[in-house]
């Protein structure tokens, strides 16, 4: 079942015939249905047994003010692009030709760019990290386990992804309908660049990233730092969830297919809920994690 229901979001995510159109011969409109069951089951069992409640959501120490939560956060903005442009520099990588016009780097230049930011935006880990080592357990901390945690990041997953498939599916077809045009079947960026280099042995460094890398610093970057702040500053949880979701879905914008950012803004609310719902980080990178290694597979597959 889990299978079909990935193999239906990639499908639902690159978008079907339009509204007015009927399938191409031999195409049916099975996987969309599938999802849009899926995505119609998990909402009514979120309803159901209440899982969208925060109310009764375990304290958890507060490691830094909202102040300094956004600090680090303007910190890790910043760092990115500085060590972007440091493995830019190291690598004679040549981003923009001499008319101005961008160049498509290689999947090795991409990772290596990709090394250098990640490197130095994990800067932020250490006082993080030490902070997290050193601070006072809160009285009444009832945090989940660190493997509860995981394991409700999973369940949690295999509810929201439906549903934001969902959702990415309903505004490809609006995107069809107003461009005339199908969407792109690859949503992202770095997707692409690592389809069409199936044979370069950078591949496997790529996926690591895309797999572990940006699920940790994402999570640290909206969930740790910036909801964190939004909470800290008097927001209410679904509040600070929503708002840290819409930057979330924005900030991907630039290499995001449209259609797919209203997705990424879904999925989002869900990392956002498993944080709030564990109090642990953990949680919400098992989803991201889990989520990025099923669309590297789906893409692959669907190639």
């Amino acid at each position: 079942m889990l299978l079909w229901l990935l193999l239906a979001a990639g499908h639902v995510i690159a978008a079907g015939p339009g509204l007015d159109q009927p399938p191409p011969a031999g195409e049916s409109f099975l996987p969309e249905a599938l999802v849009l069951l899926a995505a119609l089951v998990a909402g009514w069992l979120v309803i159901r047994f209440r899982w969208a409640g925060l109310a009764r959501s375990p304290r958890r120490p507060r490691l830094f003010p909202p102040e300094i939560c956004l600090a680090l956060l303007l910190a890790m903005l910043v760092l990115g692009p500085v060590g972007a442009r440091l493995a830019q520099h190291l690598f004679a990588i040549t981003v923009v030709d001499d008319t101005g016009a961008r160049v498509a780097l290689s999947l090795r230049d991409q990772v290596r760019v990709m090394i250098g930011a990640y490197a130095c935006q994990a800067i932020v880990f250490v006082p993080y990290l030490w902070r997290l080592a050193h601070v006072r357990r809160p009285s009444g901390d009832s945090r989940a386990g660190r493997v509860w945690s995981a394991l409700i990041g999973l369940g949690g997953l295999l509810l929201v992804w439906p549903i934001s498939a969902a959702f990415g599916g309903a505004a490809a077809l609006l995107v069809q309908w107003i461009t005339d045009r199908p969407p792109d079947p690859i949503a992202h960026e770095t997707l692409r660049a690592i389809l069409e280099s199936p044979g370069d042995g950078w591949l496997v460094v790529m996926s690591a990233l895309v797999v572990i890398a940006t699920p940790v610093l994402e999570e640290l970057l909206y969930r740790g730092l910036l909801q964190e702040a939004l909470r800290g500053l008097g927001a209410g949880r679904w509040p600070a969830i929503a708002v840290t979701s819409v930057i979330f879905a924005a900030m991907h914008w630039q290499n995001t297919a449209p259609h797919a950012v209203l997705s990424l803004f879904v999925l989002s609310l869900g990392f956002g809920w498993a944080y709030e719902r564990t109090g642990r980080l953990t949680a919400s990178i098992v989803m991201h994690m889990l989520f990025n290694l099923g669309n590297l597979w789906l893409a692959l597959l669907l190639a």
